[in-house]
């Protein structure tokens, strides 16, 4: 990540889908502790490195943007938005 310096990234811990060659054929060895672990250290290097990146470039310029809603993480205290830009 640090070097391919992604603009977005979906982020999970891995889980089994079933009806799949690997749910057939492999078991899942690694703790749900360890997916945790390394799916946080991920997010980590994609904030510091490419959201920090991210911020520093688009600070002060002004975009178009149309907004879908209330964002999902909004709170009464703290009422966010979400959208799209055409960049």
């Amino acid at each position: 990540m640090e070097d391919v310096q992604f603009d977005q990234a979906f982020m999970f811990a891995y889980s089994m889908r079933g009806k799949t060659h690997a749910a057939r054929t492999m078991e899942d060895d690694v703790p749900a502790d360890v997916k945790q672990r390394r799916l946080n250290e991920i997010i980590e290097v994609f904030r510091r490195n490419v959201q920090l990146r991210n911020e520093e470039v688009e600070v002060g310029k002004l975009r178009l943007v149309l907004v879908e809603g209330e964002a999902k993480r909004s709170t009464a205290e703290n009422r966010t938005w979400s959208g799209r830009t055409d960049q």
